[in-house]
């Protein structure tokens, strides 16, 4: 922010101070890191902190991917030192800069070129040093990032949390038309200020704003629509909840929703498809993939006929966006921009002991001590693991159900403690078997139930009480077969399987319905006390399945639905035990 107190020198001092900054300029541009910090690319959504100005420059850089048309708001707010944050932007090709906030920490501008574009942010008097915060939000583009989760999708009668630090922009969207009154409502939960502003679809200069009240306001526009909170100086940090409602249509308007994997999901297998709602009327759909960050999105669909697009190749520890375009009669609708990051290391095994109610989980499928040990749960109970990624993040956790009262305590963390998600589904007492999966392939794992009695599985795509979301008939009635669960063909969403210990046969089915086995063949011992397992043992991104031997405490994994030998065997915990085999990407890696 600008300090009153020295206005007045500044203004004699810029004659001078500006044919230095641009010698300084052109000298870090002609020898990269010479003298400023190039800091590399930012890309919307993303809060950057903690970052130094140092001499002899007093500058950094940032690089990000934008088109003509394309709103940029920046912020770049000091968190330390004697700093005086401003901001210039430059455009791709070496042009003379497009936009400068003099000695302000906030630039909102729309793009005049398509490319690479510069920000520059140096201290106003190229003396002083300190460190900041910088926030890039574009629209069209990302809401939020990895690191910085809050804002994406909202309709109308939600209300939701969000979490400010210095210099954050939150942004929040909806579609709505032209004529609609909507009412947006951000209301601090801590020590801040909100400032809300309303950006119209296409990049255009905002629409409405207003400083800790209720905005209230009649659309000039049909589109998607940009809600942009911030703290009203963005030099505070701290909570706040809003809330949308639109009074003339309350139903959400003509739009992409639904997408598959979902918005800001960990994705664990490569392979499958990209989905989408349909959008009513649509007579083709345009699909832009890739980072988003110095290039732009690649066009890997053009005028699809249906909603969906197969999933491009995955790198694993990547952030990937993606965009779609819906052709109507009416016009194109344009999408969100959606993101995922992808996950795809291999999964390893664990065991969970019921009598004491300890789990020990292993990042290696090889001998060894457990990397993680923790209790979680009552001792000497009958309560079963499951395992998902809840939250969705990178690594898989544990979770419990509780047969007696039909009752599922998952946790967000590898470690001991109170469950972060607990609800009631299914029958109680139960005999029903728990597993857990992400049945609809949105990035999120749900539970499920499986009654060996009548030979039904019961599944939820939430992780929340209510209705089963599939309800199906698959193997016999009354028997002893047991359920597991996985991602047979690669296609992102996850499906079951049955073990026969009788003849020591797995029988899987890829789809979440009644039917044959897709997949039937033997593997181990028969008849067999062995308990059966799955998961993708060597990270090509199909799970397979294994056998755990608890007489001798030996685990034996095959990376293909075939049979064979074991690809790989190996000895883990006690023999002779009654401990429960489990498998999942602890780590992440």
């Amino acid at each position: 922010m600008v300090r009153n107190s020295l206005c007045r020198v500044r203004s004699l001092v810029y004659p001078l101070v500006l044919p230095v900054f641009a010698l300084l300029l052109a000298l870090v541009w002609a020898v990269p890191g010479a003298l400023a910090a190039d800091r590399g690319p930012i890309n919307s959504g993303e809060t950057k902190i903690g970052f130094a100005i140092s001499a002899p420059s007093y500058l950094d850089t940032w690089t990000f991917e934008g088109t003509a048309g394309d709103r940029v708001l920046v912020t770049a707010v000091v968190t330390s030192g004697s700093l005086d944050t401003a901001i210039d932007l430059y455009p791709p090709g070496g042009g003379e800069k497009e936009d400068s906030t003099g000695n302000g920490d906030r630039l909102d501008h729309q793009l005049l070129q398509s490319g690479t574009y510069t920000v520059v942010v140096s201290d106003s008097g190229l003396s002083d040093t300190g460190t900041y915060n910088i926030t890039l939000l574009k629209i069209p583009g990302s809401m939020s990032s990895p690191g910085d989760p809050d804002g994406g999708a909202i309709a109308s009668g939600d209300t939701l949390a969000g979490h400010m630090v210095r210099s954050d922009l939150d942004g929040f969207q909806f579609y709505g038309e032209a004529g609609d009154r909507v009412l947006v409502a951000a209301v601090p939960t801590s020590e801040m200020g909100t400032n809300t502003e309303l950006y119209p679809p296409g990049g255009g200069e905002k629409e409405a704003g207003i400083l800790s009240g209720l905005l209230d306001h009649q659309l000039l526009q049909t589109g998607l629509y940009t809600i942009v909170i911030s703290d009203y100086t963005n030099a505070n940090a701290g909570t706040y909840e809003i809330s949308l409602t639109n009074l003339t249509h309350p139903q959400r308007r003509p739009g992409l929703y639904s997408p598959r994997p979902a918005d800001k999901a960990t994705v664990r297998h490569s392979g499958g498809s990209l989905k989408w709602a349909a959008v009513a009327g649509a007579t083709g759909y345009d699909v832009y993939f890739g980072e988003d960050v110095i290039a732009p999105l690649d066009l890997i669909g053009e005028d699809l006929g249906s909603a969906s697009a197969p999933m491009p190749s995955l790198e694993a520890g990547t952030v990937y966006y993606w965009h779609v375009v819906a052709h109507t009669a009416g016009g194109d609708i344009e999408g969100p921009y959606w993101w995922f990051e992808t996950g795809m290391g291999s999964d390893t095994v664990g065991l969970y002991d019921q009598a004491a109610g300890n789990f020990y989980l292993r990042n290696a499928n090889s001998p060894g001590p457990a990397h993680l040990t923790f209790r979680f749960g009552p001792s000497a109970g009958s309560w079963l693991p499951v395992v998902g990624d809840w939250d969705s993040h990178t690594s898989q956790t544990i979770g419990l159900y509780n047969p007696t009262t039909g009752t599922f305590y998952l946790r967000n963390a590898n470690a001991g403690g109170a469950a972060d998600v607990t609800f009631r589904f299914g029958p109680a007492p139960c005999t029903w078997l728990p597993i857990a999966g992400d049945w609809d392939g949105d990035g999120v794992p749900g539970v499920g139930l499986y009654n060996a009695a009548t030979g039904t599985f019961y599944l939820r795509n939430s992780l929340s009480a209510g209705a089963a979301d599939y309800t199906f008939r698959f193997g016999p009635t009354a028997s002893a077969w047991l359920p597991i669960v996985g991602d047979w063909n690669n296609d992102q969403g996850e499906s079951v399987g049955l073990f026969n210990p009788a003849n020591g046969t797995f029988y899987l089915r890829n789809a979440l319905s009644g039917g044959a086995a897709d997949l039937t063949f033997r593997f181990g011992p028969t008849p067999s006390s062995w308990k059966p397992m799955a998961g993708d043992w060597n990270a090509d991104g199909t799970d397979s399945i294994g056998l755990y031997n608890a007489l001798t405490g030996t685990l034996y994994l095959r990376d293909s639905n075939t049979a064979g030998a074991a690809d790989h065997t190996f000895r883990y915990g006690p023999s002779a035990s009654t401990w429960k085999p489990i498998a999942g990407d602890w780590d992440g890696q």
